[in-house]
């Protein structure tokens, strides 16, 4: 689909420095300005698409106009050519002209409309029913399995899966831990996704404000309409909901301060998903958290992350279903509020999705994950390399891919960690 806008448009700008050399001493002045103005239109061009175009056309008929533009380039030479010359061979010039032309509208004709090609892309790749919305920001898709009157499917973000419903207890089981370490009263959640960490706080009773910061404006509105989860959690007078980048709202509000901080952004290899991980970043964390609070991080790499965080906090557990619990002062877990915080899930998720969609967590189960501390961490990885803003290791690998390596269960730690489980 790109390659025939692409390769017209890469052999444009030739085609004009050549039409443009017809005064030996013009000609340097005229192919500077055809070059500048190619600066101007990359950059117009690109803000053009990504704030106008993509969420008002959608990517098909976005397209179809560049695809459109780009015969301008050959008209352009063709028109030159002909009217160079008053005799029948110029004339005939026209006559690519019209094939480009016809050629242009059979391409515009045979594209899909809006939304059919990530709604056949989405259903030729899964079998199952689709919903599309597509934004300047990304393209938010949910499946649904078949025969399951949209009730049981898949929610996915820019072409990666980021969560199922109803609910499997997969991201709620870390968010048990996470709330047995802090016990919070305010929570802040970096990353809406499919909204189940969210929804597993807003469960808490003890729990009084969340604070949920989300990049993807339309994730809300979109998992509204469709999911009925999203929609009962949204609503709750006790969440604010913010379109904003997690460390940018952070230091726009620097006395804002957080029993608990969750971050659970897309896979490590995407774009910008290193600095929510550096070490600025998690010193920024660090700096909204109250003296017992905590921060509930989950995370696809096994090493690099637990170790910048092991040398920004003094206090770091991590746990074997991926994610890290790291705070200011040692940290205990509480297993009677925990309890009592699957309980209260667990009734939020019968009376949403009735007795078959009940998700039952156990404080046991959330807690037998624990792997290693912060004094075991900082020894098995010193070898890696910390993460930083300016060295974001997480997405720039070519010579050395991030790999799970096999790391060793400590006794001793293990018995450390029992110890505080209260």
């Amino acid at each position: 689909m790109v390659l025939p806008a692409s390769l017209i448009q890469g052999g444009g700008l030739p085609v004009l420095d050549r039409l443009s050399i017809n005064n030996p001493h013009l000609s340097g002045r005229r192919v500077g300005d055809i070059h500048l103005a190619n600066i101007i239109g990359s950059v117009a061009g690109s803000l053009l698409i990504s704030f106008l175009l993509l969420p008002t056309i959608g990517s098909e008929w976005t397209l179809k106009l560049l695809i459109l533009s780009t015969f301008l380039f050959p008209a352009f030479y063709f028109l030159d050519n002909a009217g160079q010359s008053q005799k029948p061979s110029a004339r005939r010039s026209y006559y690519p002209l019209t094939l480009i032309g016809l050629t242009a509208l059979l391409g515009v004709f045979l594209l899909p409309d809006r939304g059919e090609f990530y709604q056949r892309l989405y259903a030729s790749g899964t079998n199952q029913e689709v919903v599309i919305s597509e934004s300047g920001d990304s393209l938010l898709a949910l499946t649904y399995e078949p025969a399951s009157a949209r009730e049981r499917g898949v929610f996915w973000i820019g072409g990666e899966v980021n969560s199922f419903f109803p609910p499997k207890g997969v991201y709620e089981n870390r968010a048990l831990a996470c709330a047995g370490a802090s016990r919070p009263k305010r929570v802040l959640i970096i990353g809406f996704g499919g909204g189940y960490s969210t929804l597993f706080y807003k469960s808490i009773p003890e729990v009084d404000e969340i604070v949920v910061v989300e990049l993807l404006g339309d994730i809300a509105p979109f998992l509204s309409e469709n999911v009925d989860s999203a929609r009962i959690t949204l609503t709750d007078p006790r969440i604010t909901y913010r379109v904003d980048d997690g460390r940018r709202y952070l230091n726009a509000f620097p006395n804002e301060m957080f029993d608990l901080i969750s971050i659970d952004p897309l896979r490590e290899h995407t774009a910008g998903h290193n600095n929510l991980y550096s070490e600025e970043a998690l010193k920024i964390y660090g700096s909204h958290l109250t003296p017992h609070g905590v921060l509930c991080a989950w995370m696809a790499n096994f090493h690099n992350i637990p170790y910048t965080a092991a040398r920004v906090f003094p206090y770091v557990d991590q746990f074997e279903n991926e994610f890290v619990v790291a705070g200011n002062q040692p940290m205990v877990y509480h297993t009677d509020y925990m309890d009592q915080a699957a309980l209260s899930y667990a009734s939020l998720t019968e009376e949403i999705y009735g007795p078959a969609g009940r998700v039952s967590l156990a404080t046991s189960s959330a807690l037998k994950f624990f792997l290693r501390d912060q004094d075991q961490i900082l020894q098995d990885e010193a070898h890696k390399k910390s993460l930083r803003d300016m060295d974001p290791w997480l997405e720039y690998y070519l010579f050395a891919k991030p790999l799970k390596e096999e790391i060793h269960r400590n006794p001793d730690v293990i018995a450390n960690f029992e110890k505080r489980v209260r």
